[in-house]
């Protein structure tokens, strides 16, 4: 959790591997796509349990800078 509050909008990709480790998976905006926002996704799983996910998920601009993020669940990490 403590990384997750590290968090700010000033970051660049690296910064937030760096915080945060690899991402479960990057989406990014295809060819001709009017969105140009790239998502990394984070998975979390209580207990050790592969079946349970607690997902999160940053955002970065175009410009490489972090622009909004989303938490895992915490009280379902607990």
């Amino acid at each position: 959790m403590q990384q997750w509050r590290k968090l700010t909008t000033q970051l660049t990709r690296k910064d937030v591997r760096k915080l945060l480790g690899e991402p479960a998976r990057v989406e990014v905006p295809g060819p001709g796509t009017a969105v140009s926002v790239e998502t990394w996704n984070y998975e979390y799983h209580p207990d050790g349990d592969a079946k349970l996910r607690a997902p999160a998920q940053v955002c970065f601009a175009s410009d490489g800078r972090l622009l909004s993020w989303t938490e895992p669940p915490w009280n379902q990490l607990a």
